[in-house]
């Protein structure tokens, strides 16, 4: 061997020019996806939740009357409703 090949050789062998190795991305992808996992079931439980309570609230919301019960009146239905004097005015005449 000549000088250029020991030269050669020591810079291959230097530790100072060795490239480090890749890290195992395998660890990072297992977290990221136990985090997407998480995630999922987080979003799917608030899903079910917000549509499973109006779904709850229904059946109260349309109770029919039983047999013998006397329906209560809603506001609009209320045979003492009340007409602004403004309404009752034609168009045009004039209120003194």
């Amino acid at each position: 061997m000549n000088d250029l090949e020991h030269k050669i050789r020591g810079a291959l062998q230097d530790p100072r020019w060795s490239l480090t190795g890749w890290a195992d991305p395998m660890p990072r992808i297992r977290c990221e996806a136990a985090r997407q996992r998480k995630r999922v079931a987080v979003l799917t439980i608030a899903f079910a939740a917000a549509l499973a309570t109006p779904l709850a609230l229904l059946p109260a919301a349309v109770r029919q009357p039983q047999p013998g019960e006397r329906p209560t009146p809603s506001a609009s239905h209320s045979k003492h409703h009340h007409v602004p004097a403004w309404a009752t005015r034609l168009p045009g005449e004039i209120a003194y």
